[in-house]
């Protein structure tokens, strides 16, 4: 009988995250009449009505296992099983998804 367990993973640090709302503003103003948490109702400087903020704040993480067993029986019959698992998790594209959550969501 043999088996075999390696396992892979890696660790990313400093990885750029985008945040485009850093010139954010309520473009329809009639439609949140108290305001939208503390964003203004103008573009607050009107030379840059689109901007976009690169940040170098991302992670990502990375975990794998593969499991193999084989078993040689008699008269050549043998048997093998597999299993695989993996898990990784990354805070890139869910950035601006925490950002509105944390930062311009109305009290």
């Amino acid at each position: 009988m043999s088996s075999r367990l390696p396992m892979r993973g890696n660790h990313g640090y400093d990885e750029s995250a985008t945040n485009a709302d850093p010139n954010a503003y309520i473009g329809t103003a009639s439609r949140y009449p108290n305001g939208f948490g503390s964003l203004p109702t103008a573009i607050p400087d009107p030379r840059f009505s689109a901007v976009s903020q690169i940040l170098v704040s991302g992670y990502s993480n990375y975990n794998g296992l593969t499991a193999q067993v084989r078993h040689a029986f008699s008269y050549g019959f043998q048997a093998q099983a597999f299993y695989t698992w993996s898990h990784a998790l990354e805070a890139q594209s869910t950035f601006r998804d925490l950002y509105n959550a944390v930062c311009i969501q109305p009290l």
